[in-house]
C-alpha cells in the first residue's frame, strides 16, 4: 500500500515568527511555537463514494418502469389498480405476473377508466359466446374470429381475451390492461383498433370497450425468474402441449440440435414440417429456454380509446330473449332425446351429440372449480396472425 500523502498545509502568513523558531524545527511545530492556539494539522487521505440518483445516470429510465409517478404515490396508484379488478371475474391460477410487473407496464398507458356515457346496469351485461357468433357471426373458440360473408353489420374487429390465457386482459369497460402471448415472436406494432370482449367467467363474456394495443418490453429474464415455479409450469405446460407452441419448440430443438443459433430459413422450415416437437422437447427444456433468456413472453399494452354504445344497447336489449329461446330448444331437446333413448340402440352416439350442442356456447374451455380462482387483480395467441420473426 502506498504511503499517504499529506494535505498541503496553508501559506505562512508572516514569515519572520517562523524564522524565530529554534532550529531543527518542523514547520508545524514551528507554528505551534510562535501560535500556541493553533493546533498541528496532520495530513489525511480520505476514500469517499458519491452516490448519485439513478433517475440523473439513467433520465426517466424509473418513470418508465413504473417506479417514479410524479405527483402520484405508489399507494396511490395501487388504489387505482383495485378499479380495475371485476369481482365476479374467476380464472384459472398460474399465469398473472406480479403486481410489480404489471404496475410498471400499465403506467405507460394509465390507470384510470376511460369515462363512459352509459348506464352501468347495461355496461354490467354478460353474455354467452354463443350468442355472439349467432348475432355477429365467428366461430366460439378463436380470439380473432373470421366473419362470415354473410353478416352485412361491417364490424371485423372483434377480439375475445381469455382470462384464463390473459389474466390482467381488461376486466371491467374502459379499464388499461395487458396482453401477451408465447410463441417465440416479440410484440410487433399492433394498428388496428380491437373491439375487446373478455372471458370474465366460464361461458360469460363482457364488452369492454374499442382498444389500442401497443409493443411493450418483453418479459425480461429477471421477471421471469421472480415469477415462481407456478407460473414457469403453467407456461411451460401450455407451450409444451398446444399448437402455438411449436414455434417456441422449434427453436429450442434447433438450438439443442445445431449447437448455434438457426438461421430464418431453418426455422421456417422446422414450422412447416409435421413434426410437433413435443417428444423432442420437455416442459422441463422449455422452462430452461426462459430462465436463459432465449425465450421470453410477448407483452402489449391495451387502453380503452372509445365505447361503443349501440352495440352494447344491442348486447343487452337482445341477449335475455335469446337466453329464454335457447332453455327451451335445449329442453326441448332433452326431452326429445329421452324419448329416442327408449327406442333405439344408438342412444350413446346421440346423447353425446345433444349434450355437446347443450353446452358448445362454454367456448371449449373445462375450468372446474379446482381450476379457478377469484383472484382480485394479480393481457393467446392469434391464429389469424402470421408468424412475424
Amino acid at each position: 500500500m502506498e504511503p499517504t500523502t499529506p494535505v498541503p498545509s496553508p501559506p505562512i502568513t508572516n514569515p519572520e515568527k517562523l524564522s524565530a523558531a529554534p532550529l531543527g524545527t518542523t514547520q508545524d511545530q514551528a507554528r505551534s511555537a510562535n501560535n500556541p492556539t493553533q493546533k498541528t494539522r496532520r495530513g489525511a487521505l480520505m476514500e469517499a463514494i458519491i452516490l448519485r440518483h439513478i433517475d440523473s445516470v439513467f433520465p426517466g429510465r424509473l418513470t418508465r418502469l413504473g417506479i417514479l409517478h410524479g405527483e402520484e404515490s405508489i399507494e396511490d396508484i395501487d388504489q387505482k389498480m383495485e378499479g380495475l379488478k371485476n369481482p365476479i371475474a374467476k380464472f384459472r391460477r398460474g399465469r398473472a405476473l406480479t403486481h410489480d410487473t404489471v404496475r410498471a407496464r400499465l403506467h405507460t398507458v394509465g390507470y384510470d377508466l376511460y369515462p363512459i356515457p352509459l348506464d352501468k346496469l347495461i355496461q354490467d351485461v354478460i353474455v354467452k359466446r354463443e350468442f355472439l357468433s349467432k348475432l355477429y357471426g365467428g366461430s366460439g373458440v378463436p380470439t380473432f374470429p373470421n366473419i362470415g360473408a354473410t353478416f352485412d353489420h361491417g364490424l371485423h374487429d372483434f377480439m375475445y381475451p381469455n382470462l384464463d390465457h390473459n389474466p390482467h386482459c381488461p376486466q371491467v369497460p374502459g379499464a388499461s390492461g395487458l396482453f401477451f402471448e408465447a410463441e417465440g415472436v416479440h410484440a410487433f406494432p399492433w394498428p388496428k383498433i380491437q373491439r375487446v370482449i373478455t372471458r370474465i367467467q366460464s361461458g360469460w363474456w363482457q364488452y369492454q370497450g374499442q382498444y389500442r394495443l401497443e409493443p411493450s418490453v418483453s418479459l425480461t429474464r429477471r421477471e421471469w425468474a421472480s415469477q415462481g415455479s407456478k407460473f414457469h409450469n403453467t407456461w411451460a405446460k401450455e407451450i409444451h402441449k398446444k399448437q402455438w407452441g411449436k414455434v417456441v419448440r422449434a427453436k429450442i430443438f434447433l438450438r439443442e440440435t445445431l449447437g448455434r443459433e438457426f438461421s430464418q430459413a431453418e426455422l421456417l422450415k422446422a414450422i412447416a414440417s409435421e413434426r410437433s416437437f413435443r417428444a423432442e422437447v420437455t416442459p422441463d427444456k422449455i422452462i430452461r429456454a426462459f430462465a436463459r433468456g432465449e425465450e421470453s413472453i410477448a407483452v402489449w399494452t391495451m387502453k380503452c380509446v372509445g365505447y361503443d354504445n349501440e352495440f352494447q344497447h344491442n348486447i343487452a336489449n337482445k341477449f335475455p330473449t335469446w337466453e329464454l329461446q335457447h332453455k327451451d330448444s335445449t329442453t326441448q331437446k332433452r326431452q326429445k332425446q329421452g324419448e329416442t333413448q327408449k327406442t333405439g340402440p344408438n342412444v350413446g352416439k346421440k346423447r353425446k351429440r345433444v349434450m355437446r350442442e347443450a353446452i358448445s356456447d362454454e367456448d371449449g374451455d373445462s375450468s372446474t372449480d379446482s381450476d379457478v380462482d377469484e383472484l382480485v387483480y394479480s393481457a393467446r395467441g392469434t391464429r389469424s396472425r402470421p408468424i412475424v420473426l
